[in-house]
């Protein structure tokens, strides 16, 4: 089974030897991040949810193009189009740790560097 570190900004934080399910739920709670896993017929979504930057939800129009642009940037949805629940929350959690842009990072363990996954 992979294990994983994640780091956080100016390495802050640093926990190791986390399972995925472990590296992503505290990567959401240390930047500030709630999410929530749907199913649409046979398409499974994580839709990520910044608690520290809700303010910034008020100001911002959803019938204007920018705005929206603004609102998917704060709030990201991720898809998988797996069937398996389990194969695709797995898949969900990893493209939400390869593209977040928290400043957190998450490597496998075997990795010794604190960086971001590619």
């Amino acid at each position: 089974m992979t294990r994983y570190r994640i780091c956080g900004p100016e390495n802050e934080h640093d926990a190791r030897g986390l399972s995925l399910e472990e590296a992503f739920a505290r990567m959401m709670a240390w930047a500030g991040t709630d999410y929530v896993f749907s199913r649409l017929d046979d398409t499974m979504l994580l839709q990520l949810v910044p608690t520290r930057s809700f303010s910034d939800f008020a100001l911002l129009d959803p019938a204007r193009a920018a705005d929206r642009k603004s609102l998917r940037a704060l709030c990201p949805l991720f898809q998988s189009d797996l069937r398996d629940h389990g194969d695709a929350r797995k898949d969900l959690m990893l493209q939400a740790i390869k593209a977040d842009r928290s400043g957190y990072s998450v490597r496998e363990e075997a990795s010794t560097a604190c960086q971001v996954m590619a």
